[in-house]
């Protein structure tokens, strides 16, 4: 299976912009940004982020503050975006699972932060040892097989979601 990329509403792609705003009156940043992680602290989206302040700091020249609004694997944090000003002040650390068909037109994509490789792995007990042959044995016992991901809507889900089309098979999708 194609690499499945994981599209974060995230900020580094505005320091591009940095250089065309440096001749405006009002060149942005000109006070501090608030990034809302809607996830725990220590996860992948918050370390990301935490790697990436020091240069966007550095670069901006203004205080950049993380702050973690995890629960309901991200809606949580990803309203409080949504409802805040359309100023570029307040940005979503994201991913695809907070990102919804009722927020979605609040947000305006700015940078894809990371990308990640899924990989299928499969019990040795099985002696499946390759996709044709998983899939086959999907076809063979419908709703058998089991995919695990971080939660409904996440990357992971989405990718097990994709395989399953694919393939033409039902897998049973149980979310962490």
């Amino acid at each position: 299976m194609k690499r499945t990329l994981c599209w974060v509403v995230a900020l580094f792609s505005c320091l591009a912009l940095v250089p065309s705003l440096a001749g405006a009156a009002d060149s942005y940043p000109s006070k501090s940004i608030k990034v809302i992680v809607p996830f725990p602290p220590g996860g992948g989206a918050d370390t990301l982020i935490r790697l990436i302040v020091p240069t966007m700091t550095e670069v901006w020249k203004q205080s950049i503050i993380v702050e973690n609004r995890p629960g309901a694997s991200g809606l949580i944090g990803a309203e409080q975006v949504a409802q805040s000003p359309a100023d570029g002040y307040t940005l979503l650390m994201g991913s695809t699972a907070a990102v919804t068909e009722k927020n979605i037109a609040q947000f305006s994509p700015v940078a894809l932060v990371s990308a990640s490789p899924y990989v299928v792995t499969v019990n040795p007990s099985l002696n499946i040892n390759s996709i044709k042959a998983l899939i086959a044995y999907a076809k063979a016992n419908p709703g058998s097989v089991r995919y695990g991901s971080s939660g409904p809507g996440s990357a992971s889900h989405l990718a097990g979601e994709l395989f399953s089309s694919m393939a033409g098979v039902t897998l049973l999708h149980v979310p962490l």
